[in-house]
């Protein structure tokens, strides 16, 4: 009797602590949708209304295209790409020092800020305030140039199990998503920038997929095909030495692999800023 009683206690410890740990969890993930929502609702605006950052009207003026050498084509956006949202960089520099960028992946409903901290620790676990948040920022690597002018770019967010932050990358594994909008935004205080999805596969997290710096442009060539041969995903994309790549990577939950898309910039638009003539 004594010892059923002793089990039947244990069995109820063991309850309530899974309650309270599943109440946590929910509660954290929860937490994140709300932080996440409200920055988006408060400091991004679609493109109707707005200024470019000099005054004039919206537009496609100051646009370039193609690749990222010292020779881009002025022109305008690929037919097939979404319209780009304008953060205000005033409003997010002072919630902190740190934003690097604004990610926004239409086909998968991803829009997030982007961090960059003097490693690669502190945005797991921390918002854009630097308060303990556990679904973490999305953030840059540390050693990424914050003017996404790198060879390769590398980006991180959490695959979180409520489908928040970086988790809903592994939807490019369907065709029919990519088709749907191949192309995914990075907004920094400088440059609106355009990117086409060309690789979409699973990586080592010590693999070559996280290299930032190459040291010729043979070097990069190969590293460039490797990436494009290792995709899920029929993209047709051809890369080449003049393209700058951005390496966007989750976790998969298996134990040393990342889920990973990697986009080529395709355009870019000059800084804008919100006109807040009528506000």
């Amino acid at each position: 009797m004594k010892a059923a009683k002793v089990i039947a206690v244990l069995s109820a410890g063991c309850l309530i602590a899974g309650t309270v740990l599943l109440a946590c969890t929910e509660y954290g993930y929860r937490k994140g949708r709300q932080e996440y929502a409200l920055l988006q609702e408060k400091y991004i605006s679609r493109t109707a209304g707005m200024e470019d950052a000099d005054g004039s009207a919206s537009g496609t003026t100051g646009l370039s295209t193609g690749r990222s050498s010292g020779e881009e084509e002025s022109g305008i956006l690929p037919a097939d790409a979404p319209q780009p949202s304008v953060p205000d960089w005033g409003g997010l520099q002072e919630e902190s020092g740190d934003i690097a960028g604004w990610i926004e992946l239409p086909a998968v409903g991803i829009s997030y800020p982007v961090l960059q901290g003097e490693d690669n620790e502190i945005y797991l676990h921390h918002d854009i305030r630097g308060e303990y948040l556990f679904a973490g920022s999305i953030f840059l690597d540390s050693e990424s140039s914050p003017s996404f002018r790198n060879l390769n770019t590398v980006i991180y967010g959490h695959n979180m199990r409520d489908g928040s932050m970086f988790a809903r990358l592994k939807e490019y594994a369907d065709s029919a998503v990519w088709e749907e909008c191949p192309y995914f935004w990075i907004y920094t205080p400088e440059a609106s920038i355009l990117y086409r999805i060309g690789s979409v596969h699973t990586a080592d997290a010590s693999g070559s997929t996280y290299l930032i710096r190459f040291p010729d442009s043979r070097t990069y060539t190969d590293w460039l095909e490797q990436m494009l041969e290792c995709s899920a995903l029929e993209t047709g994309a051809q890369w080449t030495e003049e393209d700058r790549i951005v390496t966007l990577s989750t976790c998969t939950g298996q134990d040393g692999q990342r889920w990973v898309v990697q986009g080529a910039k395709a355009a870019e638009l000059g800084a804008q800023q919100k006109n807040t003539g009528n506000e």
